[in-house]
């Protein structure tokens, strides 16, 4: 394992970090198996960092793309990720469910947000969400409402998991300027000053992170979360005859 330091340049300030080294610990001198949380893309790259060569991890979501997964430790044996599917009763016909409504029934029920995974739907009205097992009488309990719909929460069957839709718009746009701020300037149609009153207020990510240096170019692959506007990902940077940088991106809005 590297240094403290080695990871904060290598992945930025996190608060997992300090519970990760814990981890590494507890597996490679108690030899315990430890099943975690759902964790982002960026986190779970952190943990195996961490954990190198020398401690076995392996990471499951639900399904083959998922975007959050849990992970187990120093797996010994036949791997139980303990992950519950949930379907969303609802009236269909008269209501209508967001991904950010959804989200925002979640994360303001008291739990972590590793808690749960991947929030799915198949674009006809169905929507899943993957939790904990451990925890999936506490979310059929709580959640009652999402918005103004009525809703009850009821365990499915894997062979039940829908066929996932992915709703993202592709879209493109033109800057001056690489840097974080001019280029979400021009994807989300605001000044650059307001772009950087939002990164200072902590409303902007990038790759799950809080960015450090916002003149740092941006690059393609990268997934930038931006509060109460949407999820932008990054698919190719290419120069223009003119000197600027067209930049092509997928976007999944929260503005419904």
């Amino acid at each position: 394992m590297q240094n403290k330091e080695w990871y904060l340049h290598r992945f930025g300030p996190s608060p997992s970090l300090d519970k990760f080294i814990g981890w590494y610990k507890e597996a490679m001198y108690q030899q315990t198996t430890i099943l975690t949380g759902f964790f982002n893309p960026h986190d779970l790259a952190l943990l195996t960092a961490i954990l190198g060569r020398e401690i076995p991890l392996i990471a499951n979501g639900g399904y083959p793309d998922s975007e959050k997964k849990r992970a187990i430790i120093n797996s010994q044996g036949r791997a139980d990720f303990k992950l519950a599917l949930l379907e969303f009763d609802y009236n269909q016909q008269f209501n209508q469910l967001t991904h950010s409504q959804i989200l925002g029934v979640l994360t303001h029920l008291g739990v972590e947000l590793s808690t749960f995974g991947d929030i799915v739907t198949d674009g006809q009205g169905r929507w899943q969400v993957i939790v904990e097992a451990e925890l999936t009488d506490f979310f059929c309990q709580q959640v009652q409402r999402v918005g103004r719909t009525s809703v009850k929460l009821r365990l499915a069957a894997w062979a039940d998991l829908v066929e996932i839709k992915d709703d993202h718009l592709e879209n493109s746009t033109v800057s001056s300027s690489l840097r974080l701020d001019a280029v979400l300037a021009k994807i989300g149609r605001q000044s650059r000053k307001d772009v950087q009153t939002a990164i200072a207020a902590g409303e902007i990510q990038v790759n799950f992170m809080l960015p450090q240096h916002i003149e740092r170019p941006i690059e393609p692959g990268q997934i930038i979360s931006w509060r109460h506007f949407g999820r932008i990902k990054l698919q190719a940077i290419s120069p223009t005859r003119k000197g600027r940088y067209r930049i092509d991106y997928y976007l999944w809005s929260s503005r419904h």
